[in-house]
Formats: C-alpha cells, sequence, structure tokens
C-alpha cells in the first residue's frame, strides 16, 4: 500500500511540516497567510491532505500537460512563500 493512502484526510501542522521539511512556524504562517488551506480548530490547524497529494505520490495522481503548468505555478508559489517566511522567523 502507498504512503498516501495510508494518510488520513486531513493533516496536521507536524504532518505537513514533516512532508515539507519546513518549520511548524512557517507551516502556520503560510496557513495564516491564505497560502495553504487549513481550517483551524480551537489552537490546532489541520489541512485536507488533496493539497500534497500530488507531492505525497505524483504517480498516483496523473498529470496531464494542462495540470503540469498549474502544477509547477503552485510548487514556486508555495517554494517562495516558504522562503518568505523562513527570512521572518
Amino acid at each position: 500500500m502507498s504512503r498516501s493512502k495510508d494518510m488520513p484526510s486531513v493533516l496536521t501542522t507536524e504532518e505537513v511540516s514533516d512532508l515539507l521539511r519546513v518549520s511548524c512556524s512557517a507551516i502556520r504562517t503560510l496557513a495564516l497567510n491564505g497560502e495553504l488551506q487549513a481550517t483551524k480548530i480551537g489552537r490546532r490547524y489541520l489541512f485536507p491532505r488533496y493539497q500534497f497529494d500530488a507531492l505525497i505520490d505524483p504517480e498516483e495522481q496523473p498529470i496531464n500537460p494542462d495540470n503540469m503548468l498549474y502544477l509547477k505555478q503552485t510548487l514556486t508559489n508555495l517554494k517562495v512563500s516558504i522562503e518568505h517566511v523562513l527570512e521572518t522567523i
């Protein structure tokens, strides 16, 4: 069974942090800025897994040429956002 099928439909801040290999504070900042989709429940953020599925296991998500540009732009924007957050920490 692949890793993505083993994961729950929502991820915690810590799980996203491990997945993207950035600090939890950077993930929280991205959520606060609306750059990562998240739901805040109490003091915790929960992130829908589908926004990370292509990163977790790209082979399970066939990418057609139309979606490739969107995925590239999304990953570039996420990288820029993470770099910006890391500069402010």
